[in-house]
């Protein structure tokens, strides 16, 4: 296990893509696509380095004049991943988190300074519902117990610089979350995942159309697992702590 953990640590470079589209009714809309890399499990060779292939993700979103978004849809190179963007209700997802808040920087208010909290709420019993579903593994045979995971978003407007570019930085923090999931009822095995401690923090700069011209932002997860073995009266006990940084430069841009 330590072994496939230290696999896990790997720098990736990937590129993204924006784009204005035609408007729809009057609202703007915009496609980004994300190329990057996954992990090639199906042909990874054991004990070997770990290999990966190239996936594209398309997201197209449209807003209304505030910035809150309307309307989402998601297509993926990948044949199991575009499996699960199909399986998922995003436009019922995107309402909930835009009913409760979102941390998008479109419609933020430019006064220097002064933060703006938003706390958004993400159901997820339903989300694992689906995933178990895909999965082929029933209702009947797996229990799913998933509370709702509550982000909060601190976004405060950091200035303009000589150029006119916008700044901006962003700060979040999740209440603790927890999933347990029972096989076969209540005698059967289990898995019960905590998540103690999610934080992150990040800096954009948006020139004054709106366009994205850099980003940097980390964040820092611990999450502890139980699995319990009722036959066996065994019980495992795993605690993990992930950090991930991510770094985004504006590199070419092409106006109509």
């Amino acid at each position: 296990m330590n072994t496939h953990l230290h696999r896990a640590v790997t720098d990736q470079v990937g590129k993204l893509f924006v784009r204005v589209l035609p408007p729809r009714d009057g609202n703007p809309v915009m496609l980004t696509t994300v190329v990057t890399k996954l992990p090639d499990t199906a042909n990874a060779s054991a004990g070997g380095p770990a290999k990966f292939r190239s996936v594209s993700v398309s997201i197209t979103l449209t807003y209304d004049p505030s910035g809150k978004v309307i309307g989402a849809a998601v297509t993926s190179s990948d044949a199991e991943i575009q499996k699960l963007y199909q399986a998922l209700d995003l436009n019922t997802l995107v309402r909930n988190a835009q009913n409760s808040g979102s941390g998008s920087l479109y419609g933020q208010p430019l006064a220097l300074g002064q933060p703006t909290t938003r706390i958004q709420n993400f159901p997820t019993q339903g989300l694992f519902q689906t995933l178990f579903a895909l999965a082929g593994v029933s209702g009947q045979e797996m229990q799913v117990q998933s509370r709702p995971l509550n982000i909060r978003s601190t976004t405060t407007y950091t200035g303009q610089d000589a150029r006119g570019n916008l700044s901006f930085s962003q700060a979040l923090s999740a209440d603790p979350w927890t999933v347990s999931l029972r096989l076969h009822g209540d005698s059967g095995p289990g898995l019960q995942m905590n998540i103690r401690d999610l934080t992150g923090g990040s800096t954009s700069v948006l020139q004054p159309d709106g366009v994205s011209q850099s980003s940097s932002g980390q964040q820092r997860m611990t999450m502890q697992a139980w699995i319990d073995l009722p036959d066996e009266a065994v019980r495992m006990v795993m605690t993990m702590t992930y950090t991930v940084t991510s770094v985004t430069q504006l590199t070419s841009l092409v106006r109509p």
